[in-house]
């Protein structure tokens, strides 16, 4: 009898508990319905309505369609995230103007981001899809962008310059494409510290120029840009970075420069990466390494004064052509098991 009626009363606990969560559901349901920043698909500027709720509640959620904004400011520690697919659609309407300007712990994810340029630009200019501009703010840190496509700026797709130093000044930026931008990842002095994985920048004038240090890419895929990765560190602590398991490819439709690095005084590391249908051009640097990485036969011009250039345990295509001195082969075959010396 006792256990018949601790079975009953049992069941009614449990009846009750699911009643309330069924109910928590519908609520949170609701709540998340109510939240959500609808589109009007208009060419109205939205900018001072997204940005007054992202002022009074730190988040805003964008809802499916066309969203005009132009040099929309951030406030630290807020989160602008869109619904994801493409379905959330971020557009500029003035010339020069930046999408998005992000401040200290921001986040941005499941946006597309869209520029006025139609096609790559065949001039700098001023528009960027996102903006973090360091020598306005006094600490930018932890900035995190995911699954985010910029497209159709003329400057770049995104441009970050003067953070810091610091590994908490750092960014984040994972599962994004940047495409038809002058440059698609404008990395500007003493950006530092950033993580970019499994990012595809392909169709822009340049695919990346990396002018900072502590800068590193894993899995990104750099193909079809003019010049696909550039760096011109002339800053003390420029370079000694890396890219692992990263592609550099069909750059100017074979003809231009996968690689170029210009005077990168303390060292980068290419490992596991492929590299194919465009050149490696190397002038005024130090220590720069690939280690692990297939190459596509190609030319490989070596200028200036660089201590040293090395090309470790990888394999190529055909045999390169090496114009100047002060490369380092070692361990390195034809796909055919010919050794290079």
């Amino acid at each position: 009898m006792k256990s018949r009626s601790f079975l009953v009363i049992f069941l009614i606990i449990l009846l009750f508990a699911m009643c309330n969560l069924v109910s928590c559901k519908e609520k949170d349901l609701i709540i998340e319905s109510e939240e959500i920043f609808e589109s009007t698909n208009d060419e109205s500027d939205r900018t001072d309505e997204i940005l007054s709720i992202i002022e009074e509640k730190g988040y805003v959620k964008l809802g499916e369609g066309e969203f005009v904004i132009n040099d929309l400011k951030m406030k630290p520690n807020s989160t602008i995230e869109g619904i994801g697919g493409g379905r959330t659609v971020i557009k500029t309407s003035k010339a020069n103007s930046s999408a998005i300007i992000l401040n200290t712990n921001c986040t941005i994810d499941n946006l597309s981001i869209k520029g006025l340029s139609k096609s790559v630009p065949e001039s700098i200019g001023e528009s960027c899809g996102l903006l973090i501009d360091g020598k306005k703010t006094n600490t930018i840190e932890n900035i995190v962008i995911t699954r985010v496509k910029i497209e159709g700026f003329d400057k770049a797709g995104l441009y970050g310059f003067e953070t810091g130093y610091e590994c908490e000044n750092s960014l984040s930026m994972s599962n994004c494409e940047i495409t038809g931008c002058y440059i698609g990842l404008l990395i500007g002095k003493y950006f530092e510290y950033g993580r970019y994985t499994n990012i595809l920048i392909w169709n822009n004038k340049c695919g990346c120029v990396n002018n900072a240090g502590n800068n590193n890419f894993v899995n990104c895929t750099f193909t079809k840009n003019e010049i696909g990765f550039k760096m011109t560190s002339d800053q003390a602590n420029g370079g000694h970075g890396s890219c692992s398991s990263c592609s550099f490819n069909h750059s100017n439709g074979g003809t231009g420069n996968a690689i170029c690095v210009e005077g990168t005084k303390n060292s980068f590391t290419f490992s596991s990466c492929q590299i194919w249908f465009g050149r490696i051009e190397i002038s005024n640097s130090k220590g720069i390494l690939f280690s692990a990485c297939t190459l596509g036969g190609g030319e490989i011009f070596i200028e200036g004064d660089n201590k040293q250039v090395f090309i470790e345990s990888s394999i190529f295509q055909s045999t390169p052509n090496i114009e100047g001195e002060g490369v380092i082969l070692r361990n390195c075959y034809l796909f055919s098991g010919e050794s290079i010396i």
